[in-house]
């Protein structure tokens, strides 16, 4: 449930320099509990680095990040692993660890941060791999499989059974659509909202597919000349009378009739 009153990540005043090379100035971010926020903008605009300094993967050059209100450079290393274990991150290219069965990346945080039991890591596997179409009728083989053997829809689809090992309190997805065929997208779409309604989630997408963004966001953030230059409810914000936001919506395809809700 959406709850306006609670800020759960936000930046203040945030910049970020790679040499000369200047991604992010000023920048400001809320992301609401419980809500879908996606996050769009040109390639290379800043956006997977905005999402990566969320977490503390990368930290700003200026400004502020905080997690429900605590400034995340200020937090000790367990204080941070503690945000780090609440909130889970989603890469680009799924990013499974491809010496490991299905079962061992699924199941990799647990085996980190709790002390269940062989059964307990199995049992939790399988319904995580339920929930993404990879269950037991489906793909009763997976859990000894290796990445190698999957699709890259299929990896990204155990990459995000990953994701909520653990049942976080926030997911960040960084391109999780990227490089798959239009069912495919679809499909994680589809995922992404349904791990949103389970797990009463809050979550943060940065993707270019746009179709996705209607069928999943709450609220959509566009990045123009290094920052948030808008904000808003997803129907508002395909509403904005905008020559920049209307050339870059107009050039990404338009959402399909079943995808509109």
């Amino acid at each position: 449930m959406l709850d306006p009153a609670q800020t759960v990540l936000s930046m203040r005043g945030v910049s970020k320099a790679f040499d000369d090379n200047l991604v992010i100035e000023n920048a400001d971010l809320d992301v609401l509990e419980g809500e879908t926020l996606a996050i769009i903008g040109p390639s290379g605009c800043g956006k997977s680095v905005a999402l990566r300094m969320l977490i503390g993967l990368m930290w700003p050059d200026e400004g502020k990040v905080f997690y429900r209100g605590r400034p995340l450079d200020e937090m000790s290393d367990d204080q941070l692993a503690e945000v780090r274990r609440e909130v889970s991150y989603v890469f680009q290219e799924d990013a499974l660890f491809d010496s490991m069965t299905v079962l061992e990346n699924v199941t990799y945080a647990m085996v980190e941060h709790t002390k269940s039991t062989d059964e307990e890591m199995v049992a939790r596997a399988w319904e995580c791999l339920e929930l993404v179409g990879l269950g037991k009728k489906e793909r009763p083989q997976i859990l000894e499989q290796m990445p190698a053997e999957l699709s890259g829809g299929m990896r990204r689809r155990v990459s995000l059974a990953r994701a909520v090992a653990l049942v976080p309190r926030v997911i960040l997805y960084d391109e999780p659509m990227g490089g798959l065929d239009p069912a495919n997208c679809r499909r994680i779409a589809d995922m992404v909202a349904n791990m949103q309604a389970q797990y009463d989630l809050t979550s943060v997408v940065v993707t270019h597919h746009l179709p996705s963004v209607w069928h999943v966001a709450d609220r959509v953030a566009m990045m123009h000349e290094k920052r948030f230059h808008w904000i808003a409810p997803t129907e508002e914000f395909r509403q904005i009378d905008d020559p920049i936001v209307e050339a870059f919506v107009s050039t990404e395809i338009k959402p399909p009739e079943e995808w509109v809700g």
